[in-house]
């Protein structure tokens, strides 16, 4: 019989004394702190010292301690969640990207039988729940959004959880493997598809099934998860010009691709809008770090690089998917006023499963 096993993050609140954030500290140079911070490092008992080391360093370079009191610093410094946004991705440019790089490692426990001549663990791999050292396209996003959303580590950690697993319910069958099936729709309390609002003749319908089954068979687990069948739209490339006015800081982008047909078209990568002086730009994790590009110069690109790519696809074999268009998802206003409605008043609620 499988149990849930649930778990809150509790905050406690009118503590008499506030211990001191302890900072790795590095001399600096030249590092510009906006004044409203200092009042509210105060209040953390973070040095000054301490504050300029937090906005001298890159997330990836940083500690969970030195996370933890950046983020403290933000939420209560800028209420906006899209400049939140904004700064949090920023602050990860240059971070080295790895695929395939998160696990359920040590939450999800696997039988001890082998398959295949390997144990679950060694398929599965034992990558824990969060790094901050890389992401992949899809970690980033994650990461980017729940440390906005967050008061401070703890927080993070629950909302990371909550977003990158169906219901908040760590398990390898419950992640958002499907990126236009799983993680948008479950995650519709923080980004919302508003492709049907666009005018037709800029948006293109694609019916997909997945079959999960087949996916999981490789690790002998989920054989009996049926088969889906659903409808989704995106904007292909040559339309993305005319509606970039739709765009805001911290949309969520998906990267539409396929093989020259309809049947084969997928969501294979993501990435989160940032607007900034009157333009519009994608900040994503790709092969080998970080980056942000501005989203025009990138569509002209891409059109460049389809044809490329379909010469290379008529005499090799092992075909190079082409980019057909994005789909965007719009940040809600109130994500975790939608989240509360869903998981209650201790949200975001994550569950541990397990034997």
């Amino acid at each position: 019989m499988k149990k849930l096993l649930y778990f809150a993050i509790i905050f406690i609140a009118g503590c008499s004394s506030v211990p001191k954030i302890q900072i790795d500290e590095k001399p600096i140079k030249d590092v510009m702190v906006d004044t409203k911070y200092y009042p509210i490092a105060n209040e953390l008992n973070i040095s000054e010292d301490s504050l300029l080391t937090l906005f001298s360093k890159q997330i990836y370079l940083m500690k969970p301690k030195e996370v933890d009191a950046f983020i403290k610093l933000l939420y209560r410094a800028e209420p906006n969640l899209q400049e939140r946004i904004k700064i949090i991705a920023k602050k990860n440019l240059g971070q080295d990207y790895k695929i395939y790089l998160l696990g359920e490692f040590p939450m999800e426990v696997y039988p001890d039988i082998k398959i295949g001549g390997l144990y679950p663990t060694e398929i599965l791999g034992t990558q824990p729940t969060f790094t901050l050292e890389k992401s992949d396209c899809v970690v980033f996003c994650e990461h980017t959004y729940a440390m906005a959303l967050a008061k401070d580590w703890k927080q993070f950690y629950a909302f990371l959880q909550r977003i990158r697993y169906k219901d908040g319910e760590i398990s390898f069958l419950t992640r958002n493997h499907y990126t236009e099936y799983d993680w948008d729709n479950n995650n519709s309390w923080l980004v919302k598809d508003f492709m049907d609002e666009l005018p037709l003749k800029f948006t293109k319908q694609v019916h997909s099934t997945i079959n999960k089954a087949a996916f999981f068979k490789r690790y002998n687990i989920g054989q009996d998860t049926p088969p889906v069948e659903f409808d989704w739209k995106y904007i292909p490339l040559e339309f993305i010009d005319s509606t970039l006015h739709t765009l805001n800081t911290g949309d969520f982008v998906n990267f539409v691709r396929g093989f020259g047909d309809d049947a084969s078209t997928y969501v294979g990568h993501t990435g989160i809008i940032i607007r900034e002086n009157d333009s519009v730009y994608v900040i994503h994790s790709t092969e080998p770090k970080v980056r942000i590009d501005n989203l025009k110069e990138y569509v002209k690109n891409a059109q460049k690089l389809n044809l490329e790519k379909i010469e290379y696809n008529k005499v090799n074999s092992k075909k190079k998917p082409l980019l057909y268009g994005f789909r965007f998802l719009r940040l809600e206003k109130n994500p975790y006023e939608n989240l509360r409605k869903i998981d209650g008043t201790r949200a975001p609620v994550v569950k541990i499963y397990g034997n």
